[in-house]
């Protein structure tokens, strides 16, 4: 695993992205386009990244579907199904272009899925968009939500008290 060496002052503020491709010139591309913006680790298959992520948790994952050890599709379904770590975006990446595989890359939860070879601006919006959305889910959750909802009575007194306790645990 490794992280980008051009910090600077801001360089820990920045958006944490988890590349997993066992192919080196693919993950040295990815990087690449993605370092001006973001702090990059990477692995090389799907374990070694599952692995990384409770040590370093990312904002955003890119991820090969075809590796050795565990494939993408397998983590992605152990990575959304693990309440830990459910809330992570993660990209599919993949030289199988058909629609069956496309649809089976969404159906284990991918928030997105780009076939091989994919155009560098392509990437960088999609990451854009999917860390941008993550932040605004964030801030509207830690706003609060509660007295906004007692307010207008929309929910019940019993509801209240238990969104009073999550808020209050979060």
């Amino acid at each position: 695993v490794t992280f980008n060496e051009d910090a600077d002052e801001n360089y820990e503020n920045l958006p944490l992205i988890l590349i997993i491709e066992d192919d080196y010139d693919v993950c040295r591309f990815i990087r690449n386009c993605l370092k001006a913006e973001y702090r990059i680790m990477s692995a090389t298959n799907g374990q070694e990244g599952f692995e990384r992520i409770y040590l370093d948790e990312p904002d955003l994952i890119i991820c090969d579907v075809m590796m050795p050890v565990m494939d993408g599709l397998e983590f992605t379904r152990k990575l959304k199904t693990d309440i830990r770590t459910s809330h992570i975006p993660i990209i599919l990446l993949t030289a199988r272009s058909n629609y069956e595989q496309k649809i089976e890359g969404l159906e284990t939860s991918a928030d997105s899925y780009i076939p091989k070879p994919f155009n560098e601006k392509h990437l960088r919006v999609r990451v854009n968009q999917l860390i941008e959305n993550r932040k605004k889910i964030r801030q509207y959750y830690q706003s609060d939500l509660v007295s906004s909802l007692t307010h207008e009575d929309k929910i019940s007194q019993l509801d209240t008290n238990f969104l009073k306790r999550c808020n209050n645990i979060v």
